[in-house]
């Protein structure tokens, strides 16, 4: 896992490093006016998760998840003066982080020689974006309500063999940042956003107690621009 955080990291910077430095090399590499980025807008991203689980209470120590994550986006900008950009997003993705806790040998809750895996299913967002353009490249920030499907599903013994499995959603918000850079009616960004899905009830799987579920994220995808 660390290993893995610390490849997306270093991905990312490289990635936007290089966005940044085009953005700032001169005219010469900006042939496309800031305007491109205004209207109607739907595309594809992919991307990786990182993500922690956590109990409540004492019914289980915290679960690191990682995994995939492909899907859909539309939104809207509009270009104001300056070279500034506004305007709203909601995506819509696939998922398949997930983390096991035990190995069939291990108390977690109220079950003995237990297993429990959590699996994040789906997530989606509206955000707000506010940014900075020159010429074809954009800087922005974004945030908004998140939301997300996960599953906890349990193997262990309480008086017998006991199997369980819960499926809730989350619902919280996100936050981040990205680079988008614009060629006639197609953009290419890469973001990275912060994800607090705050908390749900798994009973009977963890007992009563609270579940968290948070998220980092490493996006990249296309939009098609409407003109």
């Amino acid at each position: 896992m660390t290993r893995t955080r610390m490849m997306i990291g270093t991905a990312a910077a490289v990635l936007l490093s290089g966005l940044i430095t085009a953005a700032t090399a001169g005219d010469g590499l900006l042939p496309y006016p800031e305007e491109d980025f205004e209207g109607f807008y739907v595309g594809v991203n992919g991307g990786y998760g990182l993500g922690v689980v956590s109990d409540g209470n004492t019914g289980f120590s915290d679960l690191d998840i990682e995994g995939w994550l492909a899907g859909g986006q539309a939104g809207y900008s509009f270009v104001l003066d300056g070279g500034v950009v506004i305007g709203v997003e909601g995506s819509y993705d696939w998922a398949d982080e997930v983390g096991t806790l035990g190995d069939g040998t291990t108390a977690i809750g109220i079950f003995d020689d237990a297993t429990l895996t959590n699996t994040v299913n789906w997530q989606g967002d509206l955000v707000g974006r506010a940014g900075v353009s020159a010429g074809p490249v954009m800087l922005y920030g974004l945030g908004g309500v998140a939301v997300a499907s996960n599953t906890i599903h349990i193997v262990g013994t309480n008086n017998g063999p006991v199997e369980s499995e819960v499926t809730n959603t989350h619902l919280g918000w996100t936050a981040g940042a990205g680079v988008s850079a614009i060629m006639g009616q197609i953009s290419t960004f890469i973001e990275y956003r912060y994800s607090d899905y705050g908390t749900a009830d798994y009973t009977p799987a963890v007992t009563d107690d609270p579940v968290g579920l948070t998220d980092q994220q490493i996006r990249l995808g296309f939009n098609y621009h409407m003109r």
